[in-house]
This record gives C-alpha cells, sequence and structure tokens, in this order.
C-alpha cells in the first residue's frame, strides 16, 4: 500500500472511566501513535530519521499538560518498539467530566405527625 510519508496514524486503544464524587467522572483514554518515516527504492528508511520522528512526538506531548477550551488534558507518552520503517508511541489522556444528574420524581410529604413525651 502506497501513501504519503512521513505519515501519522492515531488509533485509541482503551477508555477508562471511575468515578471521583458524585458529579464528577475520571476519565483516561489511550492511544497508539504509529510513525512512518519515509524509504528509499528499497522500502527501507534510516533508523536515525526514525528515532529523531519518534523523539519529536513525544517532546509535544513531554509538557504534560494541554489547555483545551477551559479544561486541562493530562498527557502521558511513552515509546514504543520500533518497527522496520515504523515507530509506535503510547499516549494517555486524562480529564474530569461532569455527570448530569437526573432529578427523581418523587412525592413530596404532605404531612408530619410527632409525639413528644417528657420523662422525669
Amino acid at each position: 500500500m502506497e501513501y504519503a510519508r512521513p505519515s501519522f496514524f492515531l488509533r485509541q486503544v482503551g477508555v477508562t472511566r471511575a468515578d471521583v464524587n458524585r458529579n464528577t467522572i475520571a476519565e483516561k483514554l489511550e492511544y497508539l501513535l504509529r510513525v512512518h518515516e519515509n524509504v528509499d527504492s528499497y522500502a527501507n528508511s534510516s533508523a536515525l530519521a526514525l528515532l529523531e520522528t519518534q523523539q519529536a512526538v513525544m517532546d509535544i506531548f513531554r509538557q504534560g499538560v494541554l489547555q483545551v477550551g477551559d479544561r486541562w488534558l493530562r498527557l502521558s507518552v511513552e515509546a514504543g518498539p520500533r518497527e522496520l520503517n515504523v515507530a509506535n508511541a503510547a499516549l494517555w489522556v486524562e480529564y474530569f467530566d461532569e455527570r448530569e444528574t437526573q432529578a427523581i420524581e418523587e412525592d413530596k410529604i404532605q404531612t408530619v405527625e410527632m409525639r413528644v413525651r417528657k420523662e422525669e
């Protein structure tokens, strides 16, 4: 399959959701980033060029946070194994999201009866 290089393919691998409190959910998304480097006429790429491209991608996420609108995303990156002409990196994005709580329809208390007894 022939395509323009260098190319970057991003695939979501998994998602984890956990309750933080009644109104907040923590989400952690995991992605696999595959970097395809330029190849020569024999379909070989430079190992140095591949390593430099993989390092440049990792440097983008090394700051650890990314502001998107009014929220901050926590970023983590880890270099994966290199294959022939392909470098891999695992990316994790973590953030908190508000959960919409739905009101439960219940009948309201109409009367309350209390009996008080004085003990001596």
